[in-house]
Formats: C-alpha cells, structure tokens, sequence
C-alpha cells in the first residue's frame, strides 16, 4: 500500500514544491485553451533529509503561460499548494524523469520515476497518469550492520482520477472541522514489480492494482509527521508513544480504500547456514478502511528440498477498526500519559476469521528421522452481535484435520491410538452459541468433536438469565452478571464408529483374555456402579441401562439433564454440602441404540 500511496501522491509532489505558494495569474479552469508547450527546466527542491530534482517539466493544452506555470514552485507565494494545484488545467503534463533523494540513519535512498505523464488535467484534478518505470536502490551505510541493501523496480503505473490538491491537502494542510473522505484516485495498477534485499531474498509481484483510494487532511501533516520523525531519527531520540499512536489512529482514520490487490508473488530466501526457501502466492486482496474491512490471501505455498507449507486461504472479514481508533484518539489528548490508558479499549470488531486448505510436510522435531504430515480442510470462526468488542454470538469450526502420526511417536496418548490399529487422525469439531438478549438467554447450539473413524460426541446446552453485562470488558462486572446465570438443560449424545470395539479389543489383548468377555464385564459394570454413583436418583437405573446396552452393542447413546424451575445457578452449586443433592434439582433421562 506504501508504495502505491507514493505513486499516486507523486503526481502532486512532482509539480510543486513542499512550500505553499499562490500563482500570479488564475488558470483556465472554465475552459483550457489549446495553445504552444511550456517547458519548465531544472526544478530542484532540497531538504535536511534528501532533495527532489525534476530536469524538465511539459505543459501542453494549458491556458496557462510560462510564468503561471513557474509561479506552482514559488517559495514565496502565500496561497496553499492545494489552492495553486485546484487551478491547474492542462491537455497534459509530461515529466521525462523525477529522482528522488532521501538520507535515513541508516542508509541512503534514491528514487526514479522514469516518463510520467498526467493527461487531461481539470482544476488540479486529471483523468489518467501514466509512469513507465519506477525505480528505488536503497543502500545501508557502512557501519549499519542488520540493514540490508534494497533494490525495487516496477512496470508501468497507470492512475485514474487523480486528486493532485487533495494529495497536496493530506501532506501539507492541517484538517479543518468536518472534514470528510473524498477520492484521492479512482484507480491504480502497477505492473510487475521486483525486490532483491541483499542476498537474502527476492521477490516478484507479477501485478499490484487498487480502486477507491480516498483521503482527508491530517491533525498533524504527514509533511510534520515525517520531519518530526527524521528529527527525533537523527537526534537518537525516541519518539513519545502517547503521541505517535494519537498519529497513527489520525491517519488510520483519514484514508480507505475500495480495494487493493496483489496478484502473483513469488520469491525466494536463502536464511544464513541454511537451505533456500521458495515461496509464492497466487493473490492477496485487502478491501476498506477504518469501518468494515477484509483481508484475503489465496494459494499461499513455501518449500525446501522435500518440506513443504501450502494454504489455500487465510482470511480475516468485517474489521470495525471504530472503537480502535477512538480509544487511540482519546489516549492523545489525555492526561497521565499511558498510565491511565486500557489496552482493552482498543480491540477491534471481527467478524470473521478463516483459514484452510493447509497441507504440510516437514520434519518431526521431537522423533528424530519422522516427518509430520498433515492437513486441515478448514478452521473459521464466526462473530456476530458484539457487545462493544466481545461478539455474543459465535460459530467456530474445525473441519477434517488430518495428520499421520509417526511409527515411533513418543507421545503416551498416540502410542495408544497406534495400539488400537489407528495410523491417522482425522479430527472434526464445531462450537456454536447464540445471545437472545430480550430473553436473556444463551443458547449452545452445537459443541461436537468427530474423529472419523472412531466415534462422535455431540452437546447442546441452554444458559438463561444472561444480561448485557456479562459480555463486558470489566472483569468486576461481568463476574457479578455470571454469578446470577443459570444453567437449564444438556444434552448429550455419543455416536460410535468403530472405537469403542478396539478400545475394547486392545484392553483384551492387554489383559490377555477375550474380547467378548471384557465386554461383558464392562457392560455389567455399568449396569450396577451408575445406580450406585446416582443413589435413589429415579433416573439412576434406567441410565445404568442404557450405558450397559451400549457397552454391549455400541451404536449410540444419548443423555439429556433438565433443571427443575429456573435452572441451576452458581448458588446452587455454592449452597450444597453433598453433590448428590444436586440431582434432586434435575431431571435425567437417558437411551441407548435408537
């Protein structure tokens, strides 16, 4: 985004210098009138961190003469430079080469900008500007030893719409009250475009484009933002946190965008001692700005001789950046500094976060001479009706997570799964909840895990007496709402795949005895110790039943608890000496096999 905000801003920066100045005589901006080239030469404008030098400037179709033109670079001029640029009018304005010197700690840049030309210019705005080639070679000095050399070219830039006041009004003017977004450029793409940092890495972006780039005036000028900023650079002084986040939340908050998009990145690394690492992406795409925004990264895969890291998407939805921005806002004009700020404050709204289609190979870093191989079809979560930045209502899934698991793994749990004749895994699981907030009640849609192959649990469940409360940020509050919550019903069902018979079939061979004999004890087992865990419980026997039924022939089994009254709340749960009394309060129905 950095480098397209700079192509674009170009436009404005190239004809002007960073002063304001108002011109001699007005343009034509009813009416241009066709009439011979003006050419301005040597334009140079030089600061304490770097210059601009411009060799020669054409303006073609301007009503405008030679003098009126030079008057846009005069130091002297009172007016703005917005206010000289609103006036400009032209068939075009050609640039043959603008170069661009900048001087940082440490290192030292250059930037070319080779043929850019801005057609049909009218009252400082044009229709469409063209740049063959850009070009920056930023070299580290001599004693900066962790910054490396950094080469950068692209192809051809192509801008539409282009608002070269408003740019001059975003780096140069202070904003005014009620100050609103206005497009700064319609459109933007920026041809291939090439990295080489140092020897370490390269990287190739095969096309960069952008819509809707839409800007307003600072607080503080991005000019003052970036003087301020190579003063305290060259001085050693760090910049104050209160204030450089009161910025940042600024210009957050004064630019969007509709959308921008990367298309076909490759490159490759070389990390010191170690192999080279190849990489690319098929697409990456962010859309908005402070309000509802997107990011989406598509066909994502890194590799290494025979490691491999490949993501089909990664993508995060609905980013309301609102209460961020107002939190760092307010941090900049308060008082006490960064003592009295909460970083909670500050989260933002998501609603949704997604990534899948990962498929890996790579070493098994605790069983040496094992790799790990494994694959997820997708993990979301969704967020919805957010009280302030806590989402009450939320969807998390997990869907077909596979991995191998290693010959030798020395993990106690998986030496298990491999004794049961398992030599995958493949994991499954949802979580969904739902927030009436007239009813007061929570609702848990789903809580599942699936292992297929092996069996799968399923829960509901329903929480009432749920305030608004609860969803605060303030611990004291929301623990005091959770207290007077209470639970109502659960529901529980278990679905075998094959598990429980090789539960059943290794215990045998651990045992040394029959299968059908271990089963049998265990479904007696359940039968006779479940009325005795739930005493004179009227449920207890018809439960121990029906675990003993599924113990003999697993199929599935199904528990479901209803409290009595209005359910059960931590009082509840604090007011019993004895556990069993609990399920006085409850009633408890269980089947098996149907």
């Amino acid at each position: 985004m950095k480098r397209l905000f700079a192509s674009a801003s170009l436009a404005a920066l190239a004809l002007s210098a960073p002063l304001s100045a108002p011109p001699s005589l007005p343009f034509g901006t009813a009416q241009v009138l066709a009439q011979a080239a003006v050419t301005i030469e040597n334009i140079s404008f030089k600061g304490d961190a770097g210059s601009v030098t411009i060799p020669r400037m054409v303006v073609e179709g301007s009503s405008a003469s030679q003098a009126d033109i030079q008057a846009l670079f005069d130091p002297k001029s009172t007016a703005t430079l917005a206010a000289r640029l609103a006036q400009l009018s032209a068939r075009s304005v050609t640039i043959p080469s603008i170069d661009v010197t900048q001087t940082m700690p440490q290192a030292s840049g250059m930037t070319s900008y080779k043929n850019l030309v801005l057609r049909d210019i009218r009252g400082g705005v044009a229709a469409e500007a063209t740049i063959e080639q850009v070009s920056t070679s930023v070299k580290a000095k001599a004693d900066a030893k962790d910054t490396p050399n950094i080469d950068m070219t692209t192809g051809a830039v192509t801008m539409k719409g282009i608002d070269l006041g408003l740019f001059a009004r975003f780096v140069f003017d202070k904003a005014q009250p009620g100050e609103t977004l206005k497009v700064a450029v319609a459109e933007q793409k920026v041809g291939q475009t090439r990295y080489k940092i140092g020897n370490a890495a390269t990287v190739t972006i095969a096309e960069i484009s952008s819509t809707d780039l839409r800007l307003k005036p600072l607080k503080t000028p991005m000019a003052e933002i970036k003087a301020l900023a190579e003063r305290q650079a060259q001085g050693g002084q760090k910049p104050d946190p209160q204030a450089s986040l009161g910025m940042a939340a600024d210009i957050l908050g004064s630019m969007s965008f509709g959308e921008i998009r990367m298309k076909g990145l490759t490159g490759d690394a070389t990390p010191p001692n170690k192999p080279a690492v190849r990489f690319s992406l098929d697409q990456m795409v962010m859309a908005g700005g402070a309000g509802q925004s997107r990011f989406q990264m598509q066909g994502f895969k890194a590799g290494s001789g025979a490691d491999r890291f490949d993501m089909a998407e990664v993508a995060v939805e609905g980013v309301d950046l609102g209460a961020t921005l107002a939190a760092l806002q307010g941090l900049a004009s308060q008082d006490g500094g960064m003592s009295n700020f909460d970083p909670a404050t500050m989260i933002p709204k998501i609603g949704a976060v997604r990534f899948g289609g990962l498929d890996i190979d790579v070493p098994d870093m605790k069983n040496v001479g094992q790799r790990v191989r494994a694959k997820l079809g997708l993990f979301e979560t969704r967020m919805a009706n957010h009280v302030g930045p806590i989402p009450a209502d939320v969807a998390v899934t997990l869907d077909r997570l596979q991995m191998d698991i290693p010959a030798n793994t020395q993990e106690k749990g998986l030496q298990d799964i491999l004794a049961m004749g398992y030599k995958a895994l493949d994991l499954s699981a949802k979580y969904d909840q739902t927030w009436n907030e007239s009813a007061k009640t929570l609702t848990i849609r789903e809580m599942s895990l699936r292992s297929g192959g092996m069996a799968t649990m399923t829960a509901k469940a329903e929480i009432g007496n749920v305030p608004r409360e609860i969803f605060t940020l303030d611990k004291a509050v929301s623990s005091v709402a959770a207290l007077g919550a209470a639970a109502r019903s659960l529901q529980v069902s278990l679905v075998n795949d094959s598990l429980f018979e090789k539960l059943i079939a290794k215990t045998a061979r651990d045992s040394r005895r029959k299968a059908e004999d271990v089963r049998a004890e265990l479904a007696a087992g359940a039968t006779m110790m479940v009325p005795m865990l739930l005493g004179d419980h009227p449920a207890a026997r018809p439960i121990g039943a029906a675990l003993g039924k599924f113990v003999a022939e697993p199929k599935n089994l199904r528990i479901e608890v209803k409290a009595k009254g209005e359910g059960l709340g931590a009082t509840d749960f604090l007011a019993v000496s004895n556990p069993m009394d609990l399920l006085k309060k409850v009633d408890i129905t269980a089947t098996a096999n149907q």
